[in-house]
């Protein structure tokens, strides 16, 4: 059952919501204040940062990164699954950690290519 569950939140979070057929999508640069305008763009954010991650790592790994992320994720938001701003929490949600992790890794680079000039010297 959890397993479903994942699997739903998986697919409702992995596909920005799309505009309403006669509105223009939200300008997500601007502040939002209606709940639909909040969740396209948390959506898309998070969208954009995965795509970060997946042009920095080989498939396996990005895909276990994103894996982890929206577990992390369900897991916080799992006592708001009946409320109706849940799917913005959650894309917002993997926007922040998939940044945070990418602030690391990347800070992680410079340590490990620093060393790895001052070893080669």
């Amino acid at each position: 059952m959890r397993l479903l569950v994942l699997a739903a939140l998986l697919i409702l979070t992995s596909v920005p919501v799309r505009s309403r057929p006669s509105e223009e999508p939200p300008n997500c640069t601007e502040d939002q204040t209606s709940g639909y305008a909040l969740q396209y763009c948390a959506q898309v954010k998070a969208q954009e940062m995965m795509l970060q991650v997946q042009s920095s790592f080989a498939a396996s790994p990005s895909n276990q990164w994103s894996e982890g992320v929206k577990a992390v994720c369900f897991d916080l938001i799992r006592p708001l699954l009946n409320t109706t701003g849940w799917k913005t929490l959650s894309a917002e949600c993997e926007y922040r950690l998939h940044q945070a992790l990418m602030r690391e890794f990347t800070e992680l680079q410079d340590i490990t290519g620093l060393y790895n000039d001052a070893k080669s010297d």
